[in-house]
């Protein structure tokens, strides 16, 4: 994985006809051995130990985050933009 960035997205949500849907996006970050993430326009912070965990406690976040505020008729679909940086392995020649 050395020397390139990488992109890619997650969705999460089950699409019911007649039924509204909620788009949360969420930014996330690997660093220092752990993964964490933020919901882009609302307070919603959480990590985990691997990308699996992380995104079972986007989940997690999300309902607790809304649980007051959504309606039997309304459902969520999470969006998660990744990049991550690996570090570059040429290095500036002095020439």
């Amino acid at each position: 994985m050395d020397g390139y960035h990488k992109n890619f997205y997650f969705s999460s949500s089950i699409l019911v006809p007649g039924v509204h849907t909620m788009i949360i996006r969420f930014e996330t970050v690997y660093e220092d051995g752990c993964w964490s993430a933020h919901a882009i326009g609302h307070s919603i912070f959480t990590d985990g130990r691997d990308f699996e965990e992380l995104l079972k406690n986007i989940e997690e976040a999300v309902l607790l985050y809304f649980e007051d505020e959504l309606e039997p008729e309304e459902q969520i679909t999470i969006l998660t933009q990744t990049e991550l940086q690996v570090h570059s392995v040429a290095k500036a020649s002095g020439c």
